[in-house]
């Protein structure tokens, strides 16, 4: 899976299974490092390309209805 930040960068992340629950296997540790992603911070995935290697957008500071995207307020409809 390729991984997209606000600032169009992208990395290649593997997902895999650990123990019961599906995650990031190999990638995550540079991708956050890279956007200052730390432990308690809210975001979400959107997967943007269902392709043969699918496309996620990372939409960092995400609060649901009232989320901080890329530095600008975004409402959801």
């Amino acid at each position: 899976m390729i991984l997209v930040d606000g600032k169009q960068r992208s990395w290649s992340v593997w997902l895999g299974r650990t123990g019961h629950h599906f995650g990031i296997l190999n990638g995550w540790t540079q991708f956050k490092k890279a956007n200052g992603v730390q432990v308690g911070d809210t975001y979400k995935f959107e997967l943007t390309n269902n392709g043969t290697i699918p496309i996620v957008h990372f939409h960092y500071k995400y609060s649901g209805k009232d989320a901080i995207v890329d530095g600008q307020k975004e409402t959801s409809h």
